[in-house]
């Protein structure tokens, strides 16, 4: 699911603007590359998946994928398959997201028990 909430602001994009922009991506800190780093040190440090070799330490994960064409295949398709999860998930819950997001716009900060509130109040029944 962590996989899933780095993912969602690039699926809101679509969703909301009508395309994808590079905001979810291109720095070593953004969205996709933690989404990316996640699913390399699941499949290269971890053991979990279908692999129990340890490749590397998490935080050198990524050079492994780098060198490694079908484990990038495999984090490819994983992150294909949980991008379209975070897309339906967009879809379902746009009116709570823009809810949220309005309410960030006027009063800038928010805490969990506001944005759970205004989620509740703002689904379609």
């Amino acid at each position: 699911m962590v996989v899933v909430v780095k993912l969602a602001g690039r699926a809101a994009e679509p969703v909301v603007v009508g395309a994808p922009t590079a905001g979810a991506g291109g720095e070593g800190q953004s969205d996709l590359a933690a989404a990316t780093s996640l699913l390399a040190a699941l499949r290269a440090s971890y053991g979990l998946y279908d692999q129990l070799v340890w490749r590397a330490p998490p935080e050198a994960a990524s050079a492994v994928v780098n060198r490694d064409p079908a484990l990038r295949r495999k984090i490819e398709a994983d992150l294909a398959r949980l991008y379209r999860q975070a897309l339906r998930l967009m879809r379902e819950r746009r009116p709570q997201v823009e809810a949220i997001a309005d309410q960030l716009l006027a009063r800038r900060r928010l805490s969990g028990e506001e944005i759970r509130r205004i989620a509740a109040a703002s689904q379609t029944p």
